[in-house]
């Protein structure tokens, strides 16, 4: 599991970094450089079937990994991971993010955002201006984007705040939604 990471922007002429706090193995993901494209993904292999011998009790809690990726503003982001928590605030760039499980938590998006989560939580913050596709099949949506009285059971919203530049979708499955507004 990646416990922790967080994107943040260099200048634009700057090169990737990766900073690891709490490091005891190997980074369990892989950056690529293509250009004005980024790839981050995970390098873990599927586990099909449990170890027939495995305890199902564990005595010790396992410490992760927190990453801080640095990335030069204005590249497209790609990032496929199995399970882990992904973190940016104001990050420049285009964002397209695939999850199995975790929470997904960006602020302030200026470029496009694209989301895919099985299970988990996306939680979007400071928007200004978009135009919103979310989707959740099993979860639910959450907003104050809209003037209107909150739905109790809300799947789906297809709006546009203030201008329709950035595009964020996000479709989901047994995960939760969370849009908000800028505050003050």
């Amino acid at each position: 599991m990646i416990d922790h990471v967080r994107l943040v922007n260099t200048d634009d002429k700057g090169e990737i970094s990766v900073y690891a706090e709490g490091l005891i193995e190997p980074p369990n993901f892989k950056i690529e450089d293509q250009g004005k494209t980024i790839l981050i993904k995970d390098i873990r292999p599927v586990q099909i079937e449990e170890e027939a011998d495995l305890d199902k009790v564990c005595s010790v809690e396992p410490n992760f990994t927190s990453y801080r990726v640095q990335i030069p503003g204005n590249k497209n982001v790609y990032i496929s991971i199995l399970e882990g928590n992904l973190y940016s605030d104001g990050f420049k760039g285009q964002l397209n993010v695939k999850v199995e499980d975790g929470i997904i938590k960006l602020s302030k998006p200026t470029d496009q955002v694209r989301v895919k989560l099985n299970t988990g939580s996306v939680i979007v913050k400071d928007i200004v201006n978009a135009r919103i596709d979310a989707e959740t099949n099993m979860g639910i949506l959450n907003t104050d984007l809209k003037k209107e009285a909150p739905e109790k059971h809300r799947k789906n919203l297809v709006d546009t705040i203030g201008k329709p530049y950035p595009l964020i979708n996000i479709r989901a499955i047994m995960a939760n939604i969370y849009l908000y507004g800028q505050k003050g």
